[in-house]
């Protein structure tokens, strides 16, 4: 204000001063080279609106406008938005009152330019109106600059302040001259810091007030002033207190742009609890490498899109190499016998094809030549319907199998007592039998009953059909009575076997054999005779009546491999068909009795063990004996109080396209 009244007096002189050619040239120079812009206006439209008669150099640069466009033209067209701006209604006052006035500081914005100016106006005694401007818009967005800097630091103070109270870690930060000059709220938790002690800004009185809760006060404190001697070291290291807690302490040197430390900060965090996670981690890997040891089990897994492999140390145990043996498939193989390298690479396969799980048992060879039993499982893990992985796990069962081997010749000694005592009771029973009837003959010829004799003779032949009859059936556990086999059809023997067996009882037959069925290569009598003694066997297991199910269907390895419409029993079947070219049919005979206990489930098929109390003991022997001999195979599923089922699996003749 104070230098518009300097302008606005020399204006006013100027102005008024006496009319001489020296006088206007020397004014005129006054006028051009003023530091603030003037432009002096007419009015016109009774004071409505007002035309240029003058402006000065500063005022043309201010308003990027030359004397010569702008003399003699409104100002509402070269400034069309004055009135906006609030200058016009100004100029009307100022010409209609003839007071001065002033418009502060305000910014004036159209197509061509953008400004922010003072302006103070005043009117001449010849009713001219003049107009003092000073730019301010350099001035102004230095202060704008400076409001934004504020706001901008103001915004930083408060997210460092947010950021250092949110820090999961206590946080101390202390000048070259041990005064404290930041802290916070997690800092004086972790430490208990009494409010008196850290309002006195010192490090030291800070200091004096945790040593009773260290462990090691004189370490912790030679360590804090060897770390304040040594301004450029950085350090981190794990405190120890009284009350079992640990902390991590981190301190790094604070130091400006030109390299000069002027403090130090301190970070604390509570790791007790990690730290008690990480020993119990380390700990549980401990115990699971000694049970991987004691047990004998190692984890392996196999990448699918590099084909690589990664083996746990046990492993490497297990296969006796070395820490430097590079695992790949290719060596992996290596240790497998020719016979077994198929059933592993097929388990693999399908884990990979179709996320299916497995379990094998086979023999190994070790890199040091050492034969070994193993058993590999293993599992796919899947990502977007495709394996990415298979892992599992390998234990060395060389010792149990010792163990079920010791087991199974002790198990066949005493099925074999089984079988010797109950051939002795039968052939006892039948020759004791022979030899009475031929006694009774004998004594009947003696005493001229000729009429008994030839009835004794009879009976005697009836004991010895008997004989070879048991003669027969016990054949089939030796070389002899191999099954005289020919490509059949085996829906009508199942057919005609089920209906025999259950002719005359008031047993339900449910029947489903498929027209479509393979053929197989079977001795039509002996599987005959396999389905009559498990069907009878059924047809004993329900002496109330209920219902046999009976059914067959085709299998073909590559498409289902044994599970689509059998149970798990009957997959496991599957895996021990002799059975090339993977077509086999499958027989499945349910009842609704009362079930096996599982305890005699792995003793039903032996000669002579039977729970019944009549029977012989030797119709699922022998229906055991003649499936295997056919490159079959036979098993049995049941749940007590809901009935048995046995599985029995007959490799199929070839199709005609796999013998091209």
């Amino acid at each position: 204000m104070i230098l518009f009244n300097k302008v606005f007096k020399v204006i006013k002189r100027i102005f008024s001063s006496p009319d001489s050619d020296e006088h206007n040239e020397m004014f005129k120079q006054l006028f051009n080279n003023m530091d603030d812009g003037v432009a002096i206006y007419s009015a016109v439209d009774d004071g409505q609106d007002f035309v240029f008669v003058d402006i000065n150099r500063r005022g043309q640069e201010v308003s990027t406008v030359s004397l010569k466009k702008i003399v003699g033209r409104r100002v509402t067209e070269i400034f069309p938005f004055v009135k906006e701006f609030g200058l016009l209604d100004i100029l009307r006052r100022v010409y209609a009152t003839g007071k001065p006035q002033e418009l502060p500081l305000t910014e004036y914005k159209d197509n061509r330019i953008s400004q922010w100016v003072e302006n103070y106006v005043f009117k001449l005694p010849s009713g001219l109106v003049v107009a003092i401007y000073k730019d301010t818009t350099e001035k102004q967005k230095i202060i704008e600059e400076l409001r934004e800097s504020r706001e901008t630091l103001k915004l930083s103070n408060l997210i460092l302040s947010t950021q250092h109270e949110a820090s999961p870690d206590g946080i101390l930060v202390v000048d070259n001259t041990g005064k404290i000059i930041l802290y916070n709220n997690k800092f004086i938790s972790i430490w208990g810091i009494p409010s008196e002690v850290i309002e006195k800004k010192s490090d030291d009185l800070a200091l004096q007030s945790v040593m009773s809760k260290l462990q090691n006060p004189k370490e912790f404190l030679d360590r804090v002033r060897s770390l304040y001697e040594n301004k450029s070291e950085i350090s981190r290291e794990e405190i120890l207190l009284k009350d079992g807690r640990v902390l991590d302490r981190h301190s790094s040197p604070m130091v400006d742009t030109n390299g000069i430390c002027f403090g130090r900060v301190w970070f604390f965090r509570d790791i007790t609890e990690e730290k008690r996670v990480a020993n119990m981690i380390i700990r549980n890997r401990m115990f699971l490498q000694a049970a991987s040891e004691i047990a004998k089990i190692g984890g392996w897994e196999f990448v699918v899109s590099t084909m690589s492999q990664i083996w746990s140390e046990e492993v490497y145990r297990i296969l006796e190499v070395g820490p430097d043996y590079h695992p790949d498939v290719t060596k992996w193989m290596e240790f497998c016998p020719q016979e077994a390298r198929p059933i592993i690479l097929q388990a693999v396969q399908q884990s990979i094809n179709f996320g299916k799980q497995f379990d094998l048992e086979m023999p190994l060879i070790t890199a040091k030549g050492k034969h070994i039993w193993i058993r590999v499982i293993g599992r796919s893990i899947r990502k977007d319907g495709k394996t990415i992985k298979v892992v599992g796990a390998i234990q060395d069962i060389s010792e149990r199998k010792k163990n079920d081997e010791i087991i199974h010749r002790a198990e066949k000694l005493e099925s074999l007592g089984v079988l010797a005592g109950g051939i002795a009771h039968d052939f006892n029973n039948l020759l004791s039998g022979i030899f009475g009837y031929i006694e009774l003959a004998k004594s009947n010829c003696v005493e001229g009953k000729f009429d008994e004799i030839s009835d004794n003779l009879s009976q005697a032949i009836k004991m010895y059909k008997r004989a070879k009859n048991l003669s027969y059936q016990l054949l089939t556990f030796s070389k002899g009575g191999l099954p005289a086999t020919k490509a059949a059809d085996i829906g009508p023997v199942i057919k005609e076997s089920t209906n025999f067996a259950l002719s005359g009882t008031n047993l339900k037959l449910a029947l489903n054999l498929p027209d479509d069925l393979y053929q197989c290569k079977i001795d039509e009598n002996q599987i005959g005779q396999v389905i009559n003694n498990i069907v009878l066997n059924a047809k004993q297991a329900m002496p109330m009546g209920g219902l046999i199910s009976v059914s067959a269907r085709n299998v073909y390895v590559e498409t289902d491999a044994y599970t689509d419409a059998c149970t798990d029993a009957c997959t496991d079947i599957g895996t021990d068909v002799d059975n090339k070219s993977g077509r086999s049919v499958c027989i499945c005979i349910t009842d609704q009795g009362g079930g096996i206990p599982a305890e005699h489930l792995p003793r039903i098929f032996d000669p002579y063990f039977t729970t019944k109390q009549t029977g012989s003991g030797l119709g699922l022997a022998v229906a055991h004996s003649v499936i295997k001999k056919h490159g079959g195979n036979i098993k049995v599923k049941s749940i007590l109080g809901q009935g048995t089922t046995f599985y029995i699996h007959l490799p199929a003749v070839a199709a005609a396209a796999d013998l091209l």
